[in-house]
């Protein structure tokens, strides 16, 4: 005698769950936020009064040799930078989970380009300046090779405190002159 088999019995879909993958409303329901986590900032303005914030939290009062303020002829601390800035200190103090979180928000949205490229250049032009001193030298040269576009090292060599250094800046669209 042939028995019959049953087929298995199938899963209803839940109408109040969404597809996988998919930002489409279902039953009337609105999408809360397609693409991920709210923006952290409405407007450039918002993000530059926080990022003139992290760059005042910097400063400090100039400190003389036995760790006194040093004032001005009006009695005011001369304030001086006191911490280097970072890209991912700033990405941090904005609340960003870190330096890459930071540039990734500065290309999703054109509105930000500008706000985050000028903090940047604020930035790199720390490290520029640094290159002028003899203790800041090597760390401003790897961070403006390794981070900013536009540096690079091509080989000349200069001395330096006894020691052979090979650097040489160009800007960026600059050719390297050719070595014979």
């Amino acid at each position: 005698m042939i028995s019959e088999t049953k087929a298995a019995p199938q899963k209803k879909p839940n109408p109040k769950r969404r597809p996988h993958r998919y930002n489409k409303p279902i039953d009337g329901l609105p999408v809360t936020n397609p693409g991920g986590a709210p923006p952290r900032y409405k407007t450039p303005g918002q993000m530059q009064e926080v990022i003139d914030r992290y760059f005042e939290s910097l400063r400090g009062p100039l400190l003389d040799k036995d760790g006194y303020a040093v004032f001005d002829d009006k009695g005011l601390p001369v304030m001086v930078e006191r911490i280097p800035p970072a890209i991912t200190d700033l990405a941090l103090f904005l609340g960003f989970s870190g330096r890459m979180a930071l540039l990734n928000y500065q290309h999703k949205d054109d509105k930000f380009n500008d706000t985050v490229s000028r903090a940047k250049a604020r930035i790199e032009g720390y490290a520029e300046r640094r290159l002028y001193d003899k203790e800041g030298f090597q760390g401003a040269r790897f961070n403006l090779i390794n981070n900013f576009k536009g540096w690079q090292d091509t080989g000349a060599d200069i001395e330096l405190r006894g020691f052979t250094v090979n650097l040489n800046v160009i800007p960026a669209g600059v050719s390297p002159p050719l070595v014979e």
